[in-house]
């Protein structure tokens, strides 16, 4: 009996935790090992360092591929899962309604218009702004 139960998603997971986390030993070592060679053909033919940097730049090289095809599968896979988002886009959003010219906008700052039969422009209204009020 395993020491943890994984569910689909999370057995998913685990393996994508496990492909990213091989990326750095892939880049680590891909470095190392083109430095190291270079090292080595320098030692061996003598040319002062030449063939180091050249190592290091194959090195590097090699584990930018290592990264750029994990990246390609990783979208492959991606695409793979949600095949109806590449197939049809999103349709544009509705522009807002224009409150300005819609029937049931009213521009007053009380909540009603002066057309509108309970508007009182009386000074001593309570809704009246700034106004002292009745005696």
């Amino acid at each position: 009996m395993p020491l943890f139960s994984f569910g689909p998603e999370g057995r998913k997971q685990f393996e994508q935790f496990g492909r990213v986390s091989t990326l750095g030993l892939e880049l680590g070592l891909s470095i190392a090992l083109g430095f190291w060679g270079g090292q080595w053909l320098d030692r061996k033919f003598g040319t002062g360092g030449v063939l180091t940097w050249v190592g290091f730049a194959l090195g590097l090289a090699a584990g930018a591929r290592s990264l750029y095809s994990l990246v390609r599968r990783t979208r492959a896979e991606l695409q793979k899962q949600t095949p109806d988002s590449e197939a049809a886009p999103d349709p544009a959003p509705e522009s807002p309604p224009d409150f300005e010219t819609s029937p049931d906008y009213d521009a007053s700052p009380h909540g009603h218009s002066e057309t509108s039969p309970d508007y009182d422009s009386s000074p001593y209204s309570p809704e009246a702004p700034n106004k002292p009020p009745k005696p």
